[in-house]
């Protein structure tokens, strides 16, 4: 509805001199032959470069010592840290868990806070230099210790049952997966979302694309690892770890406290060259879902399209050339490696065939509308 709708303002527009500038914005073809698309990733890597790497690792060592191993990565967080160990150290449960705390080169108090912590033997503490989340992830993941999983943001917090909760149906319904609601706060809450109970066939596109919220089983991380260097690192857990889940369950129980933080990471937006790896991650994605023989499927081409929305919805502010040389290069990916899907999703079918059909304009009023 959103393509006729803008095809015919489009042609609308064609009919009087004034509107032919702005019917060349609103349904230019920015060129799909081979030398553009190959001009178009030359733009990008002029601007920001991907990086060569890879998330697939060689599998590490799965030696259980304790139920659960809580991962929580931290820089800068002396105004929130004794908050968020706080709510796991009293979890109400019958479950052992290990907290991995990874110190991503904090230059704070943060780590000399984190002292007091140290003679509870359910605390350890790795030190580093500063390399991102995603680094300080992986430093967590060296040594898988536990049945499961769980990743904690150090400004963030657990509901008090929240390991009780997700482990009892991780192990009373043999699920590698389970994850359930949040709530949204900063000094009071402000928002909650909440899952129905389900047990999913498809869980790539149901279950929210950031780490936390969930235990994950172990053995789903033995060889894959967090992007270093990227931004948008989470992306590896819709693309990489969901599909390999053979049982996944949501729950309608609130387990995890996020922080609203308006000068966070997830609000960055501008000219920022880094912006570009929400495309070059996506590539990255595509690579290592064929080195971990993962197949391509409905749910998760459903959920490639909205993560191309979502990509592109962060390159706004970006110069226009630029968020031109993106769209060939994500209308190339669509048209190679998904060929012959289409979206069950009403509301994507135009932005799908804007994208697919490399439609600048129609492309962005359909961003800015969905």
């Amino acid at each position: 509805m959103y393509y006729k709708i803008l095809k015919i303002l489009e042609l609308a527009l064609r009919k009087t001199k004034l509107g032919i500038p702005s019917a060349r914005i609103a349904g230019k073809f920015i060129g799909t032959k081979k030398e553009y698309i190959v001009e178009a990733r030359e733009q990008l890597e002029r601007l920001h470069s991907k990086i060569d790497t890879t998330c697939v690792v060689e599998e590490r060592a799965l030696i259980p010592q304790c139920h659960l191993q809580i991962i929580i990565p931290m820089h800068n967080a002396v105004f929130y840290a004794e908050q968020c160990l706080t709510s796991i150290l009293s979890q109400n449960t019958k479950y052992t868990y290990q907290v991995i705390l990874v110190d991503d080169g904090s230059t704070d108090q943060t780590v000399e806070m984190m002292q007091k912590y140290l003679s509870d033997e359910r605390i350890h503490l790795i030190q580093q230099k500063n390399a991102g989340a995603a680094a300080a992830r992986n430093a967590g993941l060296q040594n898988l210790v536990a049945d499961f999983l769980m990743f904690v943001d150090i400004d963030d917090a657990l509901q008090p049952n929240a390991v009780e909760t997700l482990l009892d149906r991780a192990y009373g319904e043999k699920a590698q997966i389970v994850e359930g609601g949040y709530q949204v706060f900063d000094t009071k809450v402000l928002a909650t979302e909440c899952h129905s109970y389900a047990d999913l066939a498809e869980p790539c596109g149901v279950l929210w694309g950031f780490p936390w919220g969930k235990v994950i089983d172990s053995s789903l991380f033995r060889n894959i690892c967090f992007p270093e260097g990227y931004w948008y690192e989470d992306t590896i857990m819709s693309y990489l770890v969901y599909p390999r889940s053979e049982k996944t369950i949501t729950v309608e129980d609130i387990v995890y406290s996020y922080r609203k933080n308006p000068g966070g990471f997830s609000h960055i937006r501008g000219n920022n060259a880094k912006l570009l790896d929400t495309y070059w991650v996506m590539e990255l994605m595509l690579r290592d879902m064929k080195k971990l023989g993962i197949s391509h499927g409905q749910s998760i081409y459903e959920q490639y399209l909205k993560s191309i929305l979502t990509g592109c919805k962060r390159l706004m502010f970006m110069k226009r050339n630029i968020r031109k040389a993106t769209l060939s290069l994500y209308s190339q990916m669509l048209c190679s490696e998904w060929e012959g899907y289409t979206t069950q999703d009403a509301r994507m079918k135009g932005f799908e065939k804007a994208v697919r059909n490399n439609q600048y304009g129609i492309f962005t009023l359909l961003v800015l509308c969905l």
